[in-house]
């Protein structure tokens, strides 16, 4: 009797797509048996029993879509036979009835649209900031505002490519610009309570840098979703070729990405810090601001003065017309806790701490309007020359050659630092500077 070879074998024996190497013990084991007579031939090998991986993704594919039908409100047979889609949401009359949308979820009225470019916005207060639901709302006349919001463009194309490489969920069309503007309206609301804990002067500055938090966000989102749509996630790809080095080179870049991501985030910080501390020279302001500065701490020295004077006169500070109610009951149980004998309202270390800095502020306002009507005046040595940049605020030197080691120490040991952009060694532009400046060039 003719032995079947195994090339006659049945197709049957391999109805899944297995890797040669996934072959070659079956076949061997095979041919051993029709070798020997016996056709009782063992089980088909399952491509499960090659890839552990299968049955793991599968269950995670069942909890995902069982997790997405329990958020729509569905069971799993209700979710699959709509399409794994949820419901479709009763569509809103007016942007203006509009339900307010979670971050990172999409309007349901209307498929968002990219923004062509960026959309300004103005709001009362923080909270009433929303992204406009649609042209009527963009469109519309703004309400008298305090705070402007500009919101830039969110690639939507690359966030949707983006989802897809890392989840097996589909893209939700508008999330990415809703959790965009979700960040720039939380920043907007920073922005307004510093607003009101500043002096006015400082609300332009406090403009730009939101603005810049906007700009820079925005470019740093798109480029996030364009890194990571580069090489898709190996549970999507599958471990088969994969491409480990396009992967390492993708993962560096989404690395740098979330450094300048957290460089970013570091403008809420300036936002946070803005009008709280000393005012520069550099501000074109600064006498206006430091007149405005000198006045309340006079007008303070003043209250202090007549606090005490009414205390010391009635033993007590009840109906003192200098103070509200809050501030009385303030006072007095600052002086109940004392450790003092006999307390004051304002005790005279508060008194001779304010009176100095009032000297100091006018001894500053003098010497800032002396500079600026006499201004400074450069000069050239051997070598170079130096210059009085009034407009940056900068004593800058020139050199005609690169300095030696031992000048650029010295440079540096006097606050001067090197600016590629003016090819010139500087600092701010004051008396000292102009002093350090001459012992170098001497």
């Amino acid at each position: 009797m003719e032995l079947p070879t195994s090339t006659s074998l049945p197709s049957v024996f391999f109805p899944f797509d297995l890797a040669p190497l996934e072959r070659v013990p079956y076949v061997a084991e095979c041919r051993g048996l029709v070798n020997q007579g016996e056709y009782n031939l063992p089980p088909v090998p399952q491509l499960r029993d090659f890839d552990v991986e299968l049955e793991a993704y599968k269950e995670h594919v069942k909890e995902e879509i069982a997790q997405e039908a329990a958020d729509a409100g569905m069971t799993v047979e209700e979710y699959a036979a709509n399409g794994y889609e949820p419901y479709a949401a009763p569509e809103q009359e007016t942007a203006q009835t509009a339900e307010p949308q979670e971050p990172g979820e999409p309007e349901a009225q209307e498929k968002p649209q990219e923004p062509e470019s960026p959309v300004s916005e103005k709001a009362d207060t923080p909270e009433q900031a929303e992204p406009p639901a649609g042209k009527a709302a963009q469109t519309s006349t703004p309400e008298p505002t305090e705070t402007t919001v500009t919101y830039y463009p969110i690639n939507e194309n690359a966030a949707r490519r983006a989802k897809e490489a890392i989840s097996f969920s589909d893209y939700k069309p508008g999330s990415a610009t809703a959790e965009y503007r979700h960040y720039v309206d939380e920043a907007a609301e920073i922005a307004a309570r510093q607003k009101k804990r500043v002096d006015p002067s400082f609300h332009e500055k406090i403009d730009g840098l939101l603005d810049a938090y906007a700009r820079k966000l925005a470019a740093n989102m798109n480029k996030g979703y364009e890194i990571t749509a580069r090489v898709p996630s190996i549970m999507i790809a599958g471990g088969s070729n994969f491409p480990v080095r396009k992967k390492e080179k993708q993962n560096a870049a989404a690395d740098k990405n979330m450094e300048e991501y957290r460089e970013i985030q570091g403008l809420l910080d300036k936002i946070r810090s803005t009008g709280m501390g000393g005012i520069s020279a550099d501000d074109p302001n600064a006498v206006s601001k430091l007149e405005s500065k000198l006045a309340k701490l006079e007008a303070l020295q003043e209250t202090m003065k007549a606090v005490n004077a009414y205390y010391r006169k009635n033993k007590t500070l009840d109906g003192c017309p200098h103070l509200s109610p809050e501030q009385i009951e303030k006072l007095k149980a600052s002086m109940s806790g004392s450790y003092r004998a006999n307390p004051k309202p304002f005790e005279s270390y508060q008194l001779s701490n304010n009176n100095a800095e009032i000297r100091r502020l006018k001894n500053r306002i003098t010497a800032l309007t002396r500079r600026k009507e006499l201004g400074y005046v450069g000069w050239e040595f051997d070598g170079g020359r130096v210059e009085a940049n009034t407009a940056d605020n900068r004593l800058q030197i020139f050199f005609d050659e690169k300095p030696d080691k031992e000048i650029r120490e010295e440079l540096k040991g006097n606050g001067f630092r090197y600016a590629p952009s003016t090819e010139a060694w500087q600092r701010q532009l004051n008396d000292n500077a102009i002093y350090a400046a001459d012992c170098i060039k001497s």
